[in-house]
């Protein structure tokens, strides 16, 4: 059997009429963006999310007596207690580790599942972390700041894997002159990211929600951006897949190309199976 990597989608382009078959659709345009908002921004976003509020947050798990301390008395023993350091590095690191995971079974989840039905389904483990992140209004624990982090570290992880090869495989199939819609996908996932870094680090401020009485929120705000996941079910399968399990009619066909690339008889006849040595 072989693995996706071991296929791809190869176009004849000297034998395509570029200018009548280069343009971009609003649909192709439109999937991508979807799939950039819902998975790989909240990779950005949770990159940066704590770093704002992180000594609130320390001081919350620290209280004496129901007291929360000051950020004064926090930023004092957090330069010298070596405890308080190594769980607050942990609960850091264990969102990069949990992202790790992730990406190793994203691979297989995509081999036998597909790019756009599992991003989808992918969704349930961010309301479990946005959940999770909202336990943290009525719970002390700093286990429940754990599984929060490692439950958005699996969905950013398996997301951002599935997110890519989704984008980059609709985005095959448009010439666009030169470069492709590849070569504008690119730019706008490092695009996303980096404003997911922004927008948690703004809303991380304390005038917003960086303070002691609102930083929960900053947790329960990941899932506004994977609502977009709803809108993958309207959007094309990439034909790369269909390809792969040996759907090679399917892929071809017009009502799928038709919504990835404005002239899909172009293409019809260049949708072929090829293996990678």
């Amino acid at each position: 059997m072989f693995t996706p990597i071991g296929f791809f989608i190869k176009f004849e382009m000297g034998e395509v009429d570029i200018k009548a078959g280069s343009t971009t659709t609003l649909a192709q345009r439109g999937s991508i963006l979807v799939t950039i908002i819902g998975n790989t921004l909240p990779y950005g976003y949770n990159m940066a999310v704590l770093n704002n509020p992180a000594v609130n947050i320390i001081a919350y798990y620290n209280k004496t007596n129901g007291r929360i301390p000051s950020e004064v008395e926090t930023r004092e023993y957090v330069d010298w207690d070596y405890d308080i350091n190594l769980v607050w590095s942990s609960v850091n690191a264990v969102y990069v580790l949990a992202g790790f995971i992730g990406v190793l079974f994203a691979e297989k989840i995509a081999a036998k599942y597909g790019r756009r039905k599992p991003m989808m389904v992918n969704t349930v483990l961010v309301i479990i972390a946005s959940a999770v992140g909202g336990t943290t209004f009525i719970s002390d624990s700093i286990w429940v700041l754990v599984i929060h982090r490692i439950s958005i570290g699996l969905y950013c992880g398996i997301g951002l894997v599935l997110s890519g090869m989704y984008a980059m495989e609709i985005s095959k199939f448009t010439l666009n002159r030169v470069k492709g819609s590849y070569g504008t996908y690119d730019r706008w996932f490092q695009l996303s990211i980096t404003a997911g870094i922004c927008i948690s680090s703004f809303l991380g401020i304390s005038t917003f929600l960086g303070n002691e009485d609102r930083w929960q929120w900053l947790l329960v705000f990941n899932i506004v951006p994977a609502l977009s996941n709803v809108f993958l079910y309207w959007c094309p399968e990439s034909p790369v897949y269909l390809v792969i399990q040996g759907k090679i009619d399917m892929a071809k066909k017009g009502n799928i190309l038709k919504y990835i690339c404005r002239n899909a008889e172009y293409f019809k006849p260049f949708v072929t199976r090829h293996i990678v040595l």
